[in-house]
């Protein structure tokens, strides 16, 4: 049952810039990601070709959330006994780095999957803005210092990276529903290891925004369950005024409320399960969509270095037998994950392939 399939060759084209450390989690180029915004968000965007980002003290000023990019207890801990970090920054100065880094990121907010929920509609918008992983490297502009990936929930007994820019792809437990991708912008990279000094004076605005290929970026549109048609023709036309041929499509809670994870992301609650409780969680789905998909990929992605599961993350995707998916399309070649895919139809576990971390 198990096949070994060969690397594909490194994807053409421009790379996000990933923080290169063994925890870094990208979900695969596939993996359906969706922003969900009000009508004039959405407007903006179609006719300005750019993607707003946030300012992180923004996040900590008006959302509440002043741990933002900061460290967990745990990590303040490790700190203090000293890190790999040590001969460049002491604890004190990697604290102060943190503090003062939320005046020089920005942050752009993805939902990772297509299901829904009604909590998520009612508190980020009305339209959701739906496209792919691999879409958005691809379309975005690459003029500032990105960084790409999922964001892992976790308490603060877990320890997590020192660097800001890593720090802002981990948020703690209580926001584990909101699943979220994120693009963050650093706008002086050049001061990681600057010595300790004041906080700078920062000038920036609260926001900026960056360039995109609409047409590139945009797969489908999707409208907030119960809406009226006004809202639905309202889309349909900025987007034919704007030459864009895109789907509008209704949300799937006016005609089906239950779960439907056609594509998900398990792990980054850091979430390790068994195989047996795999394939029971699995058998179900298929059977409760079956007459809308025909089979099941689990993906099982570990980053490089790692001899546990620690921060291996797991993809769901579905498929119709009009579209199988390549198996060799999962996981990122050129960040060295070893890929683990399980297929599955409705009488189980059909193949298994295995790409390991070691790359010719």
């Amino acid at each position: 049952m198990e096949n070994t399939y060969q690397t594909p060759a490194k994807r053409a084209g421009k790379m996000p810039v990933a923080y290169r450390n063994e925890q870094w989690a990208l979900p695969s180029d596939s993996m359906v990601i969706r922003r969900y915004k009000s009508r004039e968000y959405f407007e903006t965007l179609v006719e300005d070709k750019e993607l707003y980002f946030g300012a992180a003290r923004k996040y900590h000023e008006e959302d509440f959330d002043d741990t933002e990019g900061q460290a967990t207890d745990a990590t303040r801990e490790a700190e203090k006994g000293g890190t790999p970090l040590s001969a460049f920054a002491p604890a004190e100065y990697l604290e102060d780095l943190r503090r003062n880094s939320i005046g020089r990121f920005f942050l752009n907010c993805w939902k990772l999957g297509t299901d829904e929920n009604q909590q998520h509609w009612d508190e980020f918008g009305e339209i959701a803005i739906e496209t792919t992983v691999g879409r958005l490297r691809e379309a975005i502009s690459y003029d500032h210092q990105l960084y790409m990936g999922m964001v892992r929930y976790v308490d603060d007994l877990v320890e997590i990276p020192s660097v800001p820019e890593a720090a802002y792809f981990y948020k703690l437990l209580r926001f584990a529903s909101e699943n979220e991708f994120r693009v963050v912008v650093d706008r002086d990279p050049q001061l990681v290891f600057q010595p300790p000094k004041e906080p700078p004076d920062w000038e920036y605005d609260d926001s900026l925004s960056i360039g995109v290929n609409v047409d590139q970026l945009i797969t489908r549109v999707i409208v907030q369950p119960s809406t009226d048609d006004e809202l639905i023709q309202f889309v349909q036309d900025t987007l034919a005024e704007n030459g864009l041929d895109v789907p509008v499509k209704r949300s799937r809670l006016d005609w089906n409320r239950d779960p439907a994870p056609c594509r998900m992301v398990y792990g980054n609650q850091n979430i390790r399960l068994i195989a047996k409780h795999w394939d029971k969680l699995l058998k179900r789905e298929i059977a409760r969509t079956s007459t809308v998909w025909d089979g099941v990929d689990l993906v099982e992605v570990v980053p490089p270095g790692q001899e546990t599961e620690n921060f291996a993350h797991y993809e769901i995707h579905r498929f119709k037998d009009s579209d199988v998916p390549d198996p060799t399309e999962y996981g990122h070649d050129y960040l060295n994950y070893s890929v683990s895919v399980r297929r599955f139809d409705e009488n189980g576990l059909q193949k298994e392939w295995k790409r390991g971390s070691a790359f010719s």
